[in-house]
């Protein structure tokens, strides 16, 4: 928000091209910010249950490939009695 805020401050200038300039890139950069809160973490959802349907694995969620709290990557347990 603070880049937004920066470039539209240029469209209070005297020049028309700086006013034009900081009204698209303020635009723009809302945009992207909408886009990256709004699009990207379905995307990922969708990305995510696609890798799993092509691994064989597929389920209609992400992928639930958890390391059990205490167990190492390969399974071992790290813990000491």
């Amino acid at each position: 928000m603070t880049t937004v805020r920066g470039f539209g401050v240029l469209m209070y200038s005297s020049l028309m091209p700086l006013q034009q300039f900081g009204m698209g890139r303020a635009i723009t950069i809302a945009y992207f910010l909408v886009a990256a809160i709004v699009v990207v973490p379905p995307s990922m959802f969708v990305w995510a249950a696609f890798q799993n349907y092509h691994s064989g694995t597929w389920s209609p969620g992400p992928s639930r490939r958890w390391v059990k709290s205490g167990e190492g990557v390969t399974g071992e347990s790290h813990v000491y009695s």
